[in-house]
Order: C-alpha cells, then structure tokens, then sequence
C-alpha cells in the first residue's frame, strides 16, 4: 500500500524545468557607441546608439542579445487617421521608429488598442507615442554589466530627478546673493548643493557641478561681504602707541575676510592723497611726542618704527574705490598668485610712479579699519623689479 501510494505520488509531481526562469535585472552599459537594436540581429534597425553608464532592464535573452525594456525617453510613432479618441482604428496598424513610411517597423497594433500622445512636432500626420508595453529591443550581451535587481533603474531615476530639482533649487536661491548683505543667509544657499555632493556620490556630473557652484557662491558672498565691511569701517587711531615698546596693533579684523582677488589696473586717482597721509602720520608722530614726553624728531620716530617694520613684495596697483575710512590709496599684489597682499600708502614716496612694478620695501603696519587685508605705511622702497632703485620723493 505504501508502495503504491509514493509511485502516484511520484508521478503526480509537477514537472520542473530543468532551466530557472530569467531573473530580470538592471544592467548598464560598458562600452562606447553600443547600438540598442529592434531585433536580435547584427543587422536589425538600429533604436539609438548608447553611451558609456546609459542603464536598462534587461528582462529576457535571445541568443548572444539581451531583451531590454525601451528607455523611458523613447518616442514612437504611427498614423492620425488610425487613431480616435485615444484608442487605435484598425488592423496591424505599424508603430514606427521615426514618422516616416519608410523608418522601420516595432510593433503593430490594433482596434480598441489604447494609445497616448500628441501631433508630432516632425510631422503633423503623425502622433507621437510612448512605446507600447509590448515592445522590446535588444543589444549585445558583451558591452553591458549587471549593475542591480529589475527596480534598481526606477530608484536611479527618482535619485536623479533629485538631484535635478536639488540643483535647480540652489541656481534659484543664488538669486539671494543681489539682495543687501544683511539680508543673505549663506548656509541657505549653499545647503542644496551641500546635500547633492554628501547624499549623491554616484551622480559624478552633478557633484561636480555642486561643488563648482559651491566656490562661485563663496567667492561672490566673499566680494559682497568684503565691500559691506568696507561700508562700515571706520578709521580710529591706536588709543596709545608705543613706538619703542611694541609694535603699533592693527585694528581689529575679527569680521573681515581673506579673499583671493585680482585688483584691475586702472587710473591714478585725480587728486595726490599724499597730503591725508601727511596729516595721519603726524598724529601718530605726535602721539609718539606726547607718549615719550620728549621733543624727538620725525627721524627718531621712523627710525623707533623701522625696529617693527616688515619686508614687502608684490607689484603695486591703485586701491581707489570710493569708500570711507580706506587704509591706504594703493594695494600690493602678489605677482604670481595675483592675490591682493595688503593696503599701503606712503608719505615719502609719489606711489602713483610705482603702478604697476614689481617692487621690494619695507613696511609698518598700521590700522586696517576692519578692511579685508592688512595695512602698511612705507618706510623705503629698497627696488624695483628693473633693477633701478627709487629715491624718495620728499615732503
């Protein structure tokens, strides 16, 4: 009895294939110029070409081709008069790679199909199509990978829309950056960008892209915080200097900030601002007198501030932007990096004979009025990039 109870149950075991079902998956492409075909032949229409990282989902294979689904921005194309209200009139009605009679055939439909789409753009005879469920194409096993399961193409194209609305996001919050300085928050700007470079590694363009708009948006809030600052500063001279014991302090820079700029040549300034700086520098000079409770001349002064004095070089350009309480007419750049190094000015010297020269001196700091870089009066030009030594111009 048991024995005539296993040999039916034997042959009433379902018949396995030997062979598992095809697991669908997502696979990209590995190759440059891979042609995605409508058959699974070398020589079957050409779809479109593909490109290095383009993805799909593979769902069967045929021969040394695999079966793909069509790329979502595919369009296909058949005739109008086939087509009312939304659903196909007639028999093998052929759906086409291109809306022309002699593209070649995809699929065909028929009565009662339902279709979406519009009058093509190409051809007012012609609607265009998404490709129906049915259609499939095919390309060469060799020049693709699997690169995840049948959903990992859905997740990567929700990633990617994104990552888009994240970029267009941060493009519009620029706009923030024309409203007045108090006003712009720049963790807000920059707060898209951020999330595509931490959360979107695999989206190797747009990180770059991120990161590009990162330095483009710093540098401009830099300018623009530079030029407020400069708006608020305000020149004060040190309460007390003490020439001989410490080095004069530059005024506080906490707000300022360090940028890398080029500064334009442009023209001298119209008036000799030398005669301000006269004036300045005889305040520190009798500052120094009243200090020392002696009557010491401006030699003995200079000489006291040579002890503090810092050697400078870079080529000198005009700083003559119209703001207040500037720490100097003239700038100093670096001649390599063309980065802004420091404001000067000079009492002893026509600085405008300079322009544009590579020079060597020596400088004293003085107060910076919480501009962006630090200040420094002239105490010598030691040379010039020619090899010629500069006199001074006197008072």
């Amino acid at each position: 009895m048991i024995r005539l109870f296993l040999i039916l149950l034997f042959f009433l075991q379902p018949v396995i294939s030997a062979e598992a079902p095809f697991r669908p998956f997502t696979a990209k492409v590995v190759k440059k110029k891979v042609r995605l075909r409508a058959k699974p032949e070398l020589d079957a229409p050409i779809v479109r070409e593909l490109v290095a990282g383009d993805l799909m989902v593979v769902d069967g294979e045929e021969g040394h081709f695999l079966r793909v689904r069509p790329p979502s921005d595919l369009k296909l194309y058949l005739f109008r008069t086939f087509v009312l209200d939304g659903a196909v009139e007639g028999s093998r009605v052929n759906v086409r790679l291109a809306p022309d009679l002699e593209a070649p055939i995809v699929t065909q439909l028929n009565t009662g199909d339902r279709v979406l789409g519009e009058v093509s753009s190409l051809h007012p005879k012609w609607m265009e199509i998404a490709p129906p469920e049915q259609v499939r194409f095919f390309v060469a096993r060799d020049f693709v990978e699997e690169i995840g399961d049948e959903g990992y193409l859905a997740r990567h194209e929700k990633r990617s829309e994104e990552v888009r609305e994240l970029l267009s996001l941060g493009d519009n919050g620029r706009n923030q950056l024309t409203e007045p300085f108090e006003n712009i928050s720049l963790e807000e700007i920059l707060a898209p960008f951020q999330k595509v470079i931490a959360q979107f590694a695999e989206f190797k363009e747009d990180v770059t892209m991120a990161e590009a708009a990162i330095r483009d948006i710093q540098q401009e809030y830099l300018l623009k915080k530079v030029a407020y600052l400069e708006g608020k500063a305000v020149f004060t001279l040190p309460s007390i200097i003490d020439i001989t014991a410490e080095a004069p302090q530059e005024a506080s820079n906490s707000d300022a900030v360090e940028i890398a700029s080029t500064v334009p040549t442009a023209p001298v300034p119209q008036a000799n601002p030398r005669s301000y700086w006269v004036e300045v520098e005889k305040k520190y000079f009798n500052k120094w007198r009243a200090e020392k409770n002696n009557l010491g001349s401006e030699e003995a002064f200079y000489l006291a501030q040579s002890k503090f004095a810092e050697p400078l070089r870079g080529i000198i350009q005009p700083y003559f932007r119209p703001v207040k309480h500037k720490p100097g007419d003239f700038v100093i750049v670096d001649p390599k990096t063309h980065e802004t190094l420091a404001y000067i000015y000079a009492t002893k010297y026509y600085l405008q004979d300079y322009l544009g020269q590579e020079v060597e001196f020596v400088g004293v700091k003085r107060p910076n009025n919480q501009f962006a870089y630090p200040a420094y009066y002239v105490l010598e030009i030691q040379s010039c990039l020619d090899g010629s030594l500069p006199l001074p111009s006197g008072d």
